[in-house]
């Protein structure tokens, strides 16, 4: 269907290869099983990979209006990510439609939508 790039694909499905994130209100002794963080039980790796995906994926597509099918093929790998880290859902459904917007155009909505997915990211890494 959309395709990435070899080196973003491979990263991206890394990530998407994940167990998902404890639900919240989980109990502190099925949240003791694991390392906690998504970042600390799998170690470097995920950050190297979330600092690929930050670099090469996402940091295009906040300097410039999303067009394309690659561009498109980015979102949904963002998104994706975000899904499996447990990014906050109603900030990924409006991140499509930001990123798709030229970046002069996205306000101060589009812009804490922006502010608010790097934090996500790096709160990962």
């Amino acid at each position: 269907l959309l395709a990435l790039p070899a080196p973003a694909a491979k990263r991206t499905a890394a990530l998407l290869a994940l167990p998902a994130p404890a639900a919240k209100g989980t109990a502190p002794a099925a949240a003791s099983s694991s390392s906690g963080s998504a970042s600390s039980s799998a170690g470097p790796q995920i950050t190297e990979n979330l600092m690929y995906l930050m670099k090469k994926v996402y940091a295009p597509l906040k300097r410039k209006a999303a067009s394309g099918a690659k561009d498109e093929a980015s979102i949904f790998s963002l998104m994706g990510v975000g899904h499996k880290l447990g990014m906050d859902p109603l900030m990924l459904g409006v991140l499509e439609s930001v990123l798709k917007k030229n970046p002069a155009e996205r306000g101060e909505f589009g812009e804490g939508v922006i502010r608010q997915f790097e934090a996500a990211l790096k709160k990962h890494m």
